[in-house]
């Protein structure tokens, strides 16, 4: 994977986490706790691969897995501000 890919994959990464440390985020405990839990995943993801120097195809899967999920949870979020 080219390291301006993962370089994307990590300012998403910042944003999602800046946008959950925002103090109207989610007013509902479980959704603001299931979205920490995929941000967890998705950086312990992103270090794997950094580390590894390369992507695996089970890898770009899980991206995307957790990118999608996510994202869902930013929707879900913003409908409940």
């Amino acid at each position: 994977m080219e390291i301006s890919r993962l370089a994307a994959k990590q300012k998403r990464l910042k944003n999602w986490e800046e946008f959950c440390s925002d103090s109207y985020f989610v007013k509902n405990g479980a959704l603001r706790d299931s979205y920490r839990k995929k941000l967890a995943i998705y950086k312990e993801l992103l270090a794997r691969v950094w580390k590894s120097g390369k992507i695996l195809e089970s890898d770009e899967v899980a991206f995307k897995n957790c990118e999608r999920s996510l994202e869902e949870l930013n929707e879900q979020a913003r409908l409940t501000a």
